[in-house]
C-alpha cells in the first residue's frame, strides 16, 4: 500500500497556525511508517533535513483565488496524486481534497466554526470567501472517510453536515515538548515581560472571547499582582479592536502585546506565567492548552466545545460568558500556590496522553481501514 499525504499547509500561511502545527507533527511522526507515504508539497517547498519521507512537488498557482483553487483541485490535483501510485490520499487542507479517481480519499476534520458563528464568517465576506466555505463543506461530504481531531469535532460533522458517524474516526493530535525546550535565559527576545503575568496565545476573532477575558481581568486587576501578556499575530483590524478594549477597560499599563513569537520564546512565557487563560467559545482541539500543560503552566479554560474533553481534570474551567466566574478563577489561581501546583501536576499527567507517536499509529490504522486492508 502507498499513501499520498497532502503536506502543502507547511508551504502556506497555515504553517504558523494550528493546521501547520498539526501537519508538521504528523509528517514527522509518520516518517517510520511500515509502508510508503509520499508527501505532496508545493513546487518551491524547501527540503526537510529531518524527514526522509518521499516528496512529490506539485506546481500550483502561488496565491490562487477560490475559483482557480477549485479548478486546480478538480483538474490537476487528481493527476498529481495518481502519479504517486497511491492507494489512499489524505487531505490535511480542507480546501485541497481531490475527487477520488482510482484511490480512496481521507480528509482531516478540524472544525465547523463558520456554521456555528455565521455572522463572524459571512458578514461582509466576498463572494469567493462564501464559495470557498461551501466548497469546503462539499469536500468533506465527498471524502470516503474523515479523521476528526476531537470527539466534539466529530459530533459537529455529524450534526451540521449530516456525515454518518461510521465514516469519521477520532485521532487526537500530539504534543511535542522539544518545540518548547528551554533555551538561553534571555530567550524572551527582549519582550518586557512583567514579573507576574497571565498568558493568552492565539487570535482575537470573536469566538476566542478575548474581550470577555479582558473584562474579567478588569474586575480583579486591583486584587491580583499579574499583568496580561497576549501573544499572537493579529491582523490590523483585530489589533485595533484589542487595543480599543484595553484602553476602554483602563488596562493600558497591565497588558503586553508582543505579537507572533517563536516556540522557544513561547515556552519561556508558558513556564513563567501564573496561568495560561483560554476562555474560548469554540475550538476544534485547543492545542494551546496542551502546550501550556506541557510547559508546567496552570490552565484556566472554557466549558465549551472540545476544551473540557482535552483538558480533562487538569484545568480550572468556566463558562466563557460568565465574566464574574472567570474573574474569580483568575483571582483564585493567582492567590493559591497549592492550586497552581495541583494544576501543574495534573497538566503534566494529562499532556502525556497526547503523543505524536500515538497519533501516527492511529492514523496508520485509518489508512489501512480505508484501503480495505483491515
Amino acid at each position: 500500500m502507498r499513501v499520498c499525504l497532502d503536506a502543502t499547509p507547511l508551504d502556506t500561511a497555515h504553517r504558523h497556525r494550528g493546521i501547520g502545527r498539526f501537519v508538521q507533527g504528523l509528517v514527522d511522526a509518520l516518517a517510520g511508517a511500515p509502508f510508503p507515504i509520499v508527501q505532496l508539497r508545493r513546487s518551491w517547498a524547501p527540503a526537510s533535513p529531518k524527514n526522509l519521507m518521499e516528496v512529490r512537488r506539485a506546481w500550483r498557482p502561488p496565491k490562487p483565488g477560490v475559483r482557480l483553487q477549485w479548478l486546480w483541485n478538480e483538474l490537476r490535483l487528481p493527476g498529481e496524486v495518481r502519479a504517486t501510485g497511491c492507494h489512499v490520499f489524505h487531505a490535511t487542507d480542507p480546501q485541497g481534497l481531490t475527487p477520488g479517481r482510482g484511490y480512496a480519499t481521507i480528509a482531516t476534520a478540524y472544525d465547523l466554526a463558520h456554521l456555528r458563528f455565521p455572522r463572524e464568517y459571512y458578514d461582509g465576506a466576498s463572494v469567493d470567501t462564501r464559495l470557498g466555505l461551501r466548497r469546503m463543506e462539499a469536500n468533506y461530504r465527498r471524502a470516503d472517510h474523515l479523521i476528526a481531531i476531537s470527539e466534539a469535532t466529530k459530533r459537529e460533522f455529524v450534526e451540521l453536515l449530516g456525515i454518518p458517524p461510521e465514516r469519521i474516526s477520532v485521532v487526537y493530535p500530539g504534543f511535542d515538548p522539544a518545540r518548547f525546550a528551554p533555551g538561553e535565559a534571555s530567550a524572551t527576545h527582549g519582550i518586557p515581560v512583567p514579573e507576574h503575568f497571565f498568558l493568552y496565545v492565539g487570535a482575537a476573532d470573536p469566538r476566542k472571547n478575548l474581550r470577555g477575558m479582558l473584562e474579567a481581568f478588569a474586575l480583579v486587576k486591583e486584587r491580583v499582582p499579574e499583568s496580561f501578556v497576549l501573544a499572537g499575530k493579529l491582523p490590523p483590524a483585530e489589533a485595533t479592536a484589542v487595543t480599543g478594549w484595553i484602553a476602554a477597560l483602563g488596562l493600558g499599563e497591565r497588558v503586553v502585546l508582543p505579537g507572533y513569537l517563536p516556540d522557544p520564546v513561547l515556552g519561556a512565557l508558558y513556564r513563567a506565567a501564573t496561568a495560561f487563560v483560554f476562555p474560548s467559545h469554540y475550538e476544534g482541539f485547543g492545542l494551546p492548552i496542551l502546550e501550556a500543560m506541557g510547559c508546567s503552566c496552570p490552565v484556566i479554560t472554557s466549558t465549551q466545545s472540545c476544551l473540557p474533553e482535552i483538558a480533562g481534570d487538569a484545568a480550572v474551567t468556566v463558562h466563557p460568558d460568565d465574566t464574574e466566574a472567570l474573574a474569580d478563577a483568575l483571582r483564585r489561581v493567582s492567590e493559591n500556590e497549592s492550586l497552581r501546583e495541583q494544576l501543574r501536576a495534573r497538566g503534566k499527567a494529562r499532556v502525556a496522553q497526547f503523543s505524536w507517536q500515538r497519533c501516527a499509529a492511529e492514523t496508520l490504522k485509518v489508512y489501512e481501514h480505508v484501503a480495505g486492508r483491515e
